[in-house]
């Protein structure tokens, strides 16, 4: 897990967006515990979907047009 998040915080920096790692960190975690949550027990989040649940954050993490 750490390589898989040093691999995300160094993309997401590298795309240039104007914020930084602790930005990237809790994107990380809420995206790999959406894909957790998803793949164990699907019906939990019924009837958010795994898009419309990670919108949210990424759109307050990242610019327009990125």
């Amino acid at each position: 897990m750490n390589a898989t998040l040093g691999d995300n915080i160094r993309f997401h920096l590298d795309a240039g967006p104007p914020d930084d790692e602790p930005t990237v960190v809790p994107l990380h975690l809420a995206m790999t515990g959406l894909v957790i949550e998803h793949l164990t027990p699907p019906e939990a989040l019924a009837p958010l979907t795994p898009d419309g649940v990670s919108g949210a954050p990424a759109s307050r993490a990242l610019p327009q047009g990125l």
